[in-house]
């Protein structure tokens, strides 16, 4: 009797809340072959949209492996292996301290950082080999030591390197990459002056308007600061 009531709980459950029920001309096997033929479609749509989000997950991880490289270098297999030449290097005592003399110095200012062969930090103005008139121009505005963020990645743009750099709002980043252009630019012009129609030595991209203009300001700063002290604008 518990049998037959179960039984009966059953089919009247997958009949009358959604389940499967013969539709007319159908026999309830015909209907019960088309459900499950339905099931089979749906299952292989999530295995192709799982297929396909790994496939893009491949891509992105590609992508942050090779995270600076343009999509023109990508397209053609050029790999660059060697920084940007310049000029800059860094002070002889600062140039012989050993990876662990380096990484002390860089915990002392909470610097982290990832990579190979990175630049040693500079913990002083004064070790980055600036031009005096910069120097002036910084001391002038009260800047007189630089921020964690300018301690390694000031370096790491004057070595010609690639940096992604990560730090707080108000922390000085935007230093980090407009005066080691303007270096850039004027090592290039004193080793031979531009001609009309040549340039430019680099690039500065913004996200909005305000930033922008607020780089505009400094790279003019640092250009009238070492066209007062004679050197080209």
């Amino acid at each position: 009797s518990s049998s037959s009531s179960s039984s009966s709980s059953s089919a009247g459950g997958a009949g009358g809340s959604g389940g499967i029920a013969a539709r007319p001309g159908m026999t309830l096997m015909d209907e019960l072959r088309a459900h499950v033929a339905a099931l089979g479609g749906q299952q292989t749509s999530r295995e192709k949209r799982k297929a396909l989000e790994a496939d893009l997950l491949r891509q992105v991880m590609s992508m942050q492996q090779k995270a600076l490289m343009s999509a023109k270098e990508h397209a053609s297999g050029v790999a660059y292996t060697k920084p940007l030449l310049t000029d800059w290097r860094p002070t002889k005592a600062l140039a012989s301290l050993s990876k662990t003399e380096a990484d002390v110095l860089r915990a002392q200012h909470k610097v982290e950082v990832e990579g190979e062969n990175i630049p040693v930090p500079c913990p002083r103005f004064a070790d980055m080999r600036l031009p005096p008139a910069v120097m002036d121009m910084l001391k002038a505005k009260g800047i007189l030591r630089p921020t964690p963020i300018q301690v390694q990645g000031l370096p790491v743009a004057l070595s010609g390197r690639d940096l992604i750099g990560v730090a707080f709002t108000g922390s000085g980043k935007t230093l980090v990459f407009t005066l080691p252009l303007m270096i850039l630019a004027l090592q290039e012009e004193l080793r031979m002056p531009l001609a009309g129609g040549e340039g430019p030595f680099g690039i500065l991209l913004a996200p909005a308007r305000d930033l922008a203009s607020q780089t505009h300001s400094i790279c003019e700063e640092i250009a009238g600061a070492m066209a007062s002290a004679g050197l080209p604008r």
